[in-house]
């Protein structure tokens, strides 16, 4: 797991790019274990409804594929679907099990507690690498202008945002 683990470590935390992951079905259905497993323990964690793990999984995979389809489709840039594809679920694993402990924070804490407030401030920290990390893998995929990405980023994960409170309500279960 670790071998899966560091490079997928390299890109979320932007030293290195999509391009050194395996293009292979192999290393995609590992990664989405790794992914599902991930968002399980958030879930556990952040005390969600466990019959809302499937839905989100199948949503979360689902938007990451148009996401990485599209845009390389209009770039002219398929043969990097793979690897990008990837690079977007398992940085989403490794940021998602880094911010575990603010998950544990905001659940288990008073809201006028430091420790709640400390949770929010890392949760929200998460949140804006998790944009960061979309918009760099984008702009790496596609070989855009920088600005590109981080256009397309935001709008990317805050429609995820809104489908998921669509379809699950407003507190995610």
């Amino acid at each position: 797991m670790l071998k899966i683990l560091k490079p997928l470590a390299d890109i979320a935390f932007f030293s290195r790019g999509p391009d050194i992951l395996p293009s292979s079905n192999a290393f995609i259905g590992l990664v989405i274990v790794l992914f599902s497993v991930a968002t399980a323990v958030a879930f556990y964690v952040a005390k969600l409804s466990m019959m809302y793990l499937l839905p989100t999984l199948l949503l979360s995979i689902a938007a990451y594929a148009v996401l990485t389809l599209v845009p390389l489709r209009i770039a002219q840039k398929q043969e990097r679907v793979a690897q990008t594809f990837a690079a977007f679920l398992g940085t989403d694993a490794v940021i998602t099990l880094l911010t575990v402990p603010a998950l544990f924070l905001l659940v288990n804490f008073p809201s006028d507690s430091l420790s709640y407030q400390l949770g929010q401030a890392s949760y929200l920290l998460t949140l804006i690498w998790s944009i960061a990390v979309i918009a760099v893998i984008l702009n790496a995929a596609m070989e855009w202008e920088k600005i590109f990405g981080f256009m397309l980023a935001p709008v990317y994960f805050f429609s995820l945002v809104l489908i998921g409170q669509m379809l699950f309500g407003a507190d995610g279960g």
